[in-house]
């Protein structure tokens, strides 16, 4: 710990040879941020006050305390001072805490007994956030959790929750919310009565579940989420718009659990500002049954393009075992702004395994324009000298394309059209792309 200015720390004690201690430590206001961890989230401020004392063996000490964190700022919001006592005493460790919540526990060092029981009104949860490394979090909740057993015991462990009110923000916007979370936990059967999640202020889920974890659990989750939520994950897709639609469950063990379910997409779509396109009216479903297949069909438009997939993909457990997928495009549009523009149909298949997947079928060329001038200095071309030996350039494939091998016909309708200023020509492809991505062959 740094001792910056305006804090103190003092404290006395001592060691017999016959194995007893004595000591005090006091500290008045102490700047949270001169400990490095805390310092290091910029994120927290405030004053610490502690006051420790310990008497007793070595093999079995007395220590009780009690700090105060005063003039507490989270991201400079003012929030409740807080209180926190402890106390160690014949191998049993007890702690009270307070602020807009009151917890108290105990923990038995010899039999690893133990209890929690914490009651929160109101609670902010962004200084706990900024505290685990996540300061673009934060909330409030409200309601109680109380739980007794023994640690690494859970069979001998009960628990109950009930939480009022709950809502989970991100940088400063309400991201979810409930107002109905119970649950139970007795000796290793766990029960959780539906309740209701809202999204985002458009979305919600309700989700319920019962089992036992060393048996059979049945978890399900059934509702509509906004597609803007998708930002959370991805904050820079743009123009999110659709919702997806869900239906799932988990059965079996947790150890070997069986997943099944349908993800439903209406209307979806995107902005894809790289291309100067929009993707949009995109429909379709996901089916999948634990241990036997994925299947899913798609329809959507990008700009006033349209494209159909459908996949199908065999499981063995959850590792693809085999792959049959489908894409038709009509009047596809694809661009590169500023360079090119080209007008698409096409019928693609994949089909095989994750070890051999064949991609083939036939794109159509019905029209296209590459525009994009060159700058050219013949006089330094002139004047650059020819190294005497080329570097030698290693072709690097993505795992991920090495399975791929291909059997795709490229054909026209129109000629592809080079306008800019060094030619002005037509090509009128006709040409089949074969081996693999490391070794294509075209003719």
């Amino acid at each position: 710990i740094k001792m910056p200015k305006g804090g103190s720390i003092k404290g006395e004690g001592r060691v017999g040879f016959d194995r007893s201690f004595e000591f005090q430590l006091q500290s008045r206001g102490l700047p949270i941020d001169s400990i490095d961890r805390v310092r290091e989230l910029k994120q927290v401020a405030g004053q610490l006050d502690i006051d420790i004392q310990g008497s007793g063996l070595i093999h079995r000490p007395e220590i009780s305390g009690k700090m105060k964190w005063r003039g507490i700022r989270v991201k400079n919001e003012e929030i409740d001072d807080l209180y926190v006592k402890f106390n160690l005493k014949d191998n049993r460790i007890s702690l009270e805490g307070k602020q807009t919540f009151d917890l108290s526990a105990e923990y038995d060092l010899s039999s690893k007994a133990f209890s929690v029981d914490l009651t929160m009104n109101n609670t902010r949860l962004e200084p706990w956030y900024a505290v685990a490394g996540q300061p673009e979090l934060g909330g409030q909740i409200s309601g109680s959790i109380r739980t007794e057993g023994y640690a690494g015991d859970l069979e001998r462990t009960r628990a109950t929750i009930d939480v009022q009110n709950l809502d989970l923000e991100y940088k400063g916007d309400r991201l979810a919310g409930t107002t109905d979370l119970q649950g139970t936990f007795n000796n290793g059967n766990f029960t959780i009565p539906t309740f209701h999640v809202d999204l985002l202020d458009q979305g919600h889920l309700a989700i319920e579940g019962s089992g036992d974890i060393a048996g059979d659990v049945d978890l399900r989750a059934e509702g509509e989420i906004p597609m803007q939520a998708a930002n959370l994950i991805a904050p820079d897709l743009i123009g999110l718009e659709g919702t997806v639609m869900l239906t799932t469950s988990i059965k079996g063990s947790l150890q070997s659990p069986a997943l099944e379910g349908v993800i439903r997409v209406e209307q979806g779509g995107m902005k894809i500002p790289e291309l100067q396109q929009t993707l949009h009216r995109v429909n379709g479903q996901i089916r999948f049954v634990a241990n036997e297949d994925v299947q899913g069909n798609f329809s959507g438009m990008l700009d006033d393009g349209k494209f159909d997939i459908e996949t199908k993909i065999e499981l063995d457990g959850f590792r693809a075992k085999w792959i049959d997928a489908r894409v038709i495009a009509t009047t596809f549009p694809f661009q590169i702004p500023d360079t090119m523009e080209m007008l698409l149909s096409a019928d693609l298949s994949m089909n095989g395994s994750l070890d051999d997947l064949l991609v083939g079928g036939e794109i159509i060329l019905l029209e296209g324009l590459y525009y994009k001038d060159f700058k050219l200095n013949l006089l330094q071309s002139v004047q650059e000298k020819e190294r005497e030996e080329k570097p030698q350039t290693v072709a690097t494939v993505h795992p991920f394309l090495k399975p791929l091998r291909f059997d795709v016909g490229l054909k026209h309708r129109q000629p592809f059209v080079v306008d800019n200023n060094i030619a002005d020509l037509e090509i009128n492809p006709d040409i089949a792309l074969t081996g693999t991505p490391e070794n294509p062959v075209i003719t």
